[in-house]
C-alpha cells in the first residue's frame, strides 16, 4: 500500500510539468509560425533586389574582373595624368616668367594655361562618339598620340640641335677672343666671326623656342588624353562597383535569414528537449529523495527509542514517601474552621494511593 501511494504521488508532478511543458512548447510555435512569416517576406523581398542588382550589373557588361583591371588602368592613366599636369603647369609657369614677376599672376596664368585646353578635351573627347558618328574614334585616339609622339620627339630634336648651337657658339666666342688677345685687333676677321656669332644665336633661340612649342603641345594632349582615360575608368568603377558591393551585401542578408530561420523552426523543438531534461532531472530527484528521507526519518525514531529505552533501563526506582497530616484540635479553632480543616484532611487521605494511609 505505501509503494502503491508514493507511486500515485509521483505520477502527478509528472503529468503535472508535461503539460507545463507541453504548453511552452504551444507557444513557442505559435511565436516561431509568426517569426517565420516575417523572415520569408524578408527573404523575398532580399531576393527581389538581388535579382534586380544582377540584372543592372548584367547590363553594364562588367564582370568583376574587368571592374579590376579598370581600376588598376585608371591608376595607371590617373598617375600619368598628374605627371602631364605638373609638367604642362611648370612649363607654362616659365614661360609667364619671362612677362609677369609676381608670383600669384604667374601661378594663376599657368593654371589657367593648363586648365582651358583641358576643359576643351574633355568635352571633345567626351562627346566626339556623337558628333563623328561615322568616323573610327580609335584612329583619332592613335592619331592624338601620333601627335604626342611626334612632338616630342621634334622637341628632343630641337634640344639636340639648340644644344650642339650652344656649344658652337661657346666655341666660337672662345676663338675669337683668343685672335683678339694675339693681334690685339678688331679687324674684318673678327667682325665676320661676330656676325657668325649672332646669327648662331638667333638660330638657337628659335630652335629653343620651337622645341618649347613642341614640348607645350605634347604636354597639353598627353594630359587631355591621360585625364579622358582615368576619368572613363573612374567613372566606370565608381558606377558598376557598388553593384557589386551591394550584391555580396544581399548574399550575406539571405544567408543569414536562411540560418534565421532555420533557428526559428528548430527553436520549439529545442525547447521541448530542454524543458523534457529538466523535468526528467527534477522527477529523478524527487524519486532519489523519498527514500533518503525515509532512511532519516526511521533512522532518527529508532535513535529516540533507543534513548528513551535507555533512559528507562537505567533510571533510579521511586521509593514510597510518607504523608503526616496533624490536625489542630484545640479550642483556638472554632467549629466552622474544624469541620473545613477535616473535610481537607479526608480529601488528602482519598488521593493517597494503596498502601499509603494506615
Amino acid at each position: 500500500m505505501t509503494v502503491l501511494g508514493e507511486s500515485k504521488q509521483l505520477r502527478a508532478p509528472s503529468a503535472g510539468w508535461e503539460r507545463m511543458r507541453d504548453l511552452k512548447v504551444k507557444k513557442a510555435r505559435l511565436e516561431a509560425d509568426v517569426e517565420i512569416r516575417r523572415l520569408e517576406t524578408e527573404e523575398h523581398l532580399l531576393t527581389a533586389r538581388k535579382i534586380a542588382t544582377e540584372q543592372e550589373i548584367a547590363s553594364t557588361g562588367e564582370s568583376e574582373a574587368s571592374l579590376r583591371a579598370r581600376q588598376v588602368r585608371g591608376r595607371r592613366w590617373g598617375l600619368l595624368f598628374v605627371l602631364a599636369a605638373g609638367i604642362a603647369i611648370a612649363s607654362a609657369w616659365w614661360s609667364a616668367d619671362w612677362f609677369l614677376s609676381l608670383s600669384w599672376e604667374k601661378a594663376l596664368l599657368a593654371v589657367t594655361i593648363f586648365v582651358l585646353p583641358l576643359i576643351g578635351w574633355m568635352a571633345l573627347l567626351t562627346f566626339s562618339k556623337e558628333i563623328l558618328e561615322h568616323w573610327d574614334l580609335r584612329k583619332i585616339f592613335a592619331g592624338m598620340g601620333l601627335v604626342i609622339i611626334l612632338s616630342s620627339t621634334g622637341a628632343i630634336a630641337a634640344l639636340g640641335w639648340a644644344r650642339m648651337l650652344g656649344v658652337g657658339i661657346q666655341e666660337e666666342q672662345r676663338q675669337a677672343q683668343q685672335f683678339e688677345v694675339e693681334n690685339d685687333t678688331a679687324g674684318p676677321a673678327s667682325a665676320a666671326r661676330r656676325a657668325r656669332i649672332e646669327r648662331t644665336k638667333r638660330l638657337l633661340n628659335g630652335v629653343a623656342g620651337l622645341a618649347v612649342v613642341f614640348l607645350a603641345i605634347a604636354g597639353e594632349v598627353a594630359a587631355g588624353i591621360a585625364y579622358h582615360e582615368w576619368a572613363k575608368h573612374r567613372d566606370i568603377v565608381g558606377t558598376v562597383r557598388p553593384f557589386f558591393r551591394r550584391r555580396e551585401v544581399l548574399a550575406d542578408a539571405l544567408a543569414t535569414n536562411e540560418a534565421a530561420q532555420e533557428a526559428v523552426r528548430k527553436r520549439p523543438e529545442i525547447l521541448e528537449a530542454e524543458l523534457t531534461v529538466k523535468g526528467l532531472q527534477a522527477e529523478a530527484a524527487t524519486q532519489s529523495f523519498s527514500p533518503v528521507v525515509r532512511w532519516i526519518v526511521g533512522g532518527f525514531v529508532a535513535l529516540v527509542a533507543l534513548l528513551i529505552a535507555a533512559m528507562v533501563a537505567f533510571a533510579e526506582p521511586v521509593k514510597p514517601g510518607t504523608t503526616v497530616v496533624i490536625l489542630d484540635l484545640s479550642d483556638s479553632v472554632n467549629a466552622d474552621e474544624f469541620a473545613e480543616n477535616l473535610r481537607a484532611v479526608e480529601g488528602m487521605i482519598r488521593r493517597l494511593s494503596a498502601g499509603g494511609a494506615e
